[in-house]
């Protein structure tokens, strides 16, 4: 057996059996974090309605109440928010709970825009079944806007 000639081998034998054991553990977390994520929700998208919560009103020449909200190859993006202010897809992160018998996904991203006074939106959310609820926040140069939104997955 291999573990019992184990105390007998030569150091460099266990140092060559430790480096393989390292490298597959490596590759296999590799592995891990490349793929697409497995929550279920790539290539989803969620029609959305926003309801603000904190901040000024009527200071830009249109407003955020209604967005898309699309999940694909592990990055979330609002699609009203990108065409406005040119938020990228940003990677998001995803915790799984179905202690209670439903499956409930809850989710977090942040993506900064790429102008010179970098803008950030936060969305945290649970998607339950079809529908998804949460909160957005803006936090831009005007100042910080807060928002709960609701919606269900667009068929």
């Amino acid at each position: 057996m291999f573990f019992s000639n184990f105390g007998k081998t030569s150091f460099m034998e266990k140092i060559i059996s430790f480096a393989i054991v390292f490298f597959v553990c490596i590759s296999l977390y590799t592995w891990a974090q490349y793929r697409v994520k497995g929550d279920g929700l790539n290539n989803k998208t969620f029609t959305i309605t926003l309801t603000q919560t904190k901040g000024q009103t009527g200071q830009r020449k249109w407003s955020w109440q209604d967005d898309e909200i699309t999940f694909k190859d592990g990055k979330l993006i609002s699609k009203t928010m990108n065409k406005h202010e040119e938020f990228p897809a940003a990677v998001y992160s995803v915790t799984i709970d179905s202690s209670s018998g439903e499956k409930h996904v809850k989710f977090q991203m942040i993506s900064q825009n790429h102008f010179t006074y970098k803008a950030t939106i936060k969305l945290n959310g649970t998607i339950t079944g079809d529908v998804v609820e949460g909160t957005a926040e803006w936090i831009s140069v005007m100042g910080t806007y807060e928002y709960t939104f609701t919606g269900a997955i667009k068929n």
